[in-house]
């Protein structure tokens, strides 16, 4: 991911499933639920540099966009 162009984050999931989000960069990730990319004007909810986010229930199992304030980096995903 990096500041010029939003990445799929995590693919659609099975219903039910649970994802965890971590951001793993200095700068914030704006993340967006579904097919349309993200940016710092169009997002569904923003991670600041160092936190999580746990998708609970009722559980969004479409794609997940992000893209970051600053530089580049990764999210770490975990699906369970």
């Amino acid at each position: 991911m990096s500041t010029t162009s939003a990445a799929v984050v995590a693919g659609a999931a099975s219903g039910g499933s649970v994802r965890y989000v971590t951001n793993t960069t200095a700068g914030i990730l704006y993340l967006r639920f579904g097919s349309a990319a993200a940016s710092a004007t169009d997002y569904t909810l923003q991670l600041a540099a160092g936190a999580a986010w746990e998708n609970t229930a009722p559980f969004y199992s479409g794609p997940i966009q992000g893209i970051l304030s600053t530089g580049t980096g990764n999210a770490n995903v975990t699906t369970y």
